[in-house]
């Protein structure tokens, strides 16, 4: 007996490299604020949930090497920012 067998799926088409740039841009600068507000538990957590690599972890909530626009954050999201 045959069985027909069709994957009704669709397939996603490639994310272009610019875009998961800007995703990841938004996922690490949420982790920055994140670590003001929860502490720096807390912002690994998220940002292994998105898959962020490990050396950017370590970089970015070290303080290590960071944007000068992304360290100002938390002080211009204040203590109640919006994600806290």
């Amino acid at each position: 007996m045959e069985s027909l067998h069709i994957d009704r799926r669709a397939r996603l088409p490639a994310a272009s490299a610019s875009a998961d740039l800007i995703m990841t841009t938004r996922i690490v600068r949420e982790g920055i604020l994140l670590q003001a507000c929860l502490g720096t538990v807390g912002a690994v957590e998220y940002l292994k949930t998105y898959a962020v690599s490990g050396a950017i972890i370590g970089r970015v909530l070290s303080g290590e090497r960071v944007r000068q626009e992304d360290r100002a954050l938390p002080a211009r999201q204040g203590a109640a920012g919006a994600l806290c």
